[in-house]
């Protein structure tokens, strides 16, 4: 139940069998400083004391994240499945549920877009986060296309939605 750090560009490809990241309620999932690639991979139950995010955490680098599962994961203000302090995060196919922020503050949301991030969102359902789904600081940028999201925070247009093959 520690938080796992990738510190190098790595590709963890679980398509034969799902690979489950736990972090008992206690730790981080998940943080990323290099280029990383998840595919079948879940992160569950994560949680940070901090104010950003229980699932993943990405400092850097580019992160794509293919068929993924975010589930469960707990911090106090930011991003409570994924928080993009810097580089750019990719999800595709991906679903996220179950995820929450202790204070209900205007930017709390599951995934949250720092100012020098983007993070693009293709072909994925996010719901269930106390607040709203999506938020991004005034120079961060979310995209969202054929996804089914619930809640959108945005701020001075950062977020960019597809709205004829989008749900909100």
């Amino acid at each position: 139940s520690s938080n796992v750090s990738i510190t190098k560009d790595v590709v963890l490809d679980a398509r034969e069998k799902r690979i489950v990241l736990d972090g008992q309620f206690t730790s981080r999932c998940l943080g990323a400083s290099a280029d990383l690639q998840l595919r079948k991979v879940d992160l569950i139950n994560g949680y940070s004391n901090s104010s950003y995010s229980g699932g993943l955490y990405v400092s850097r680098g580019a992160v794509t994240l293919d068929a993924c599962r975010i589930h469960g994961c707990f911090c106090k203000f930011y991003g409570s499945a994924l928080y993009a302090l810097s580089g750019s995060v990719v999800l595709n196919d991906c679903l996220i549920t179950g995820c929450c922020t202790e204070t209900a503050q205007v930017m709390s949301a599951s995934v949250r877009a720092n100012s020098d991030s983007s993070v693009a969102i293709n072909r994925c359902t996010i719901v269930g986060d106390t607040q709203r789904a999506l938020s991004a600081e005034t120079d961060g940028l979310i995209v969202v296309a054929d996804s089914l999201v619930q809640g959108v925070y945005n701020v001075s247009s950062a977020v960019s939605v597809t709205p004829s093959t989008c749900g909100f």
